[in-house]
C-alpha cells in the first residue's frame, strides 16, 4: 500500500480500464422493442453497446433494440 501524506492507495481497490469506461459513459441505455407486435419491452443497460444482441438475449429473437429513448408512441408490450 502506497502512502501519500494522509492519502493511502490500496492497489487491490484500483478500478480496471473497462470499469472506468463504463462509468465514464461507455455503456448505452437500450430501448428494447418487439418488431412483430410493434411494442416496447422497456430499457436495459448494455455495457457492450450492442443493443440489438442484448435485447434479443433478454427478450427473445423477435426483440430488437437501439440506444436511446423508445419515444412516446411505443406502447408497452404488457398491454397486448
Amino acid at each position: 500500500m502506497k502512502k501519500l501524506n494522509k492519502l493511502q492507495i490500496n492497489p487491490e481497490k484500483i478500478m480496471k480500464n473497462e470499469d472506468l469506461i463504463t462509468h465514464k459513459g461507455g455503456s448505452c441505455t437500450c430501448c428494447c422493442v418487439d418488431y412483430q407486435m410493434v411494442c416496447c419491452y422497456g430499457y436495459l443497460l448494455s455495457e457492450s453497446g450492442n443493443c440489438e444482441a442484448d435485447c434479443q438475449f433478454v427478450f427473445g429473437s423477435s426483440a430488437g433494440g437501439m440506444c436511446g429513448n423508445c419515444g412516446p408512441y411505443c406502447p408497452p408490450c404488457s398491454s397486448y
